[in-house]
């Protein structure tokens, strides 16, 4: 057998979330939303001064623009592991709770953990 790699077609683009300036575009549009509630109730309150509450999100958007500046799902993987340790926290201790991944196999010592053999023949 030869040590060469085999190729293989690769389309890693078509699974690329889709970007707007840097952030997510779910992110964005939510972020846009958020802005407008914010002006809205700000012009409510204080007229048309309210208006620069809508820049509160301007933080926010580039908090989102550094998480994904490397990896454009590390959102998505944020909002699973924020989900699964509220999952954690909300059940007792005396349900039964077995979900895997774990913080998507992050802690090497986790997954090779040694089992005990409970075989009482071997």
């Amino acid at each position: 057998m030869s040590n060469e790699y085999r190729e293989f077609s690769s389309y890693r683009a078509l699974d690329r979330t889709a970007m707007f300036m840097g952030i997510p575009l779910l992110a964005a549009v939510g972020l846009l939303t958020l802005g407008v509630f914010f002006m809205f109730v700000g012009m409510f309150f204080f007229d048309i001064a309210g208006f620069l509450f809508s820049f509160l999100v301007v933080p926010i958007a580039f908090l989102l623009r550094t998480i994904s500046e490397n990896d454009d799902k590390a959102l998505h993987i944020m909002l699973l592991e924020f989900k699964y340790m509220a999952k954690r926290i909300s059940y007792s201790k005396q349900q039964l709770i077995v979900f895997e991944p774990d913080s998507y196999y992050r802690y090497q010592a986790i997954n090779e953990q040694q089992f005990i053999n409970y075989d009482k023949n071997s």
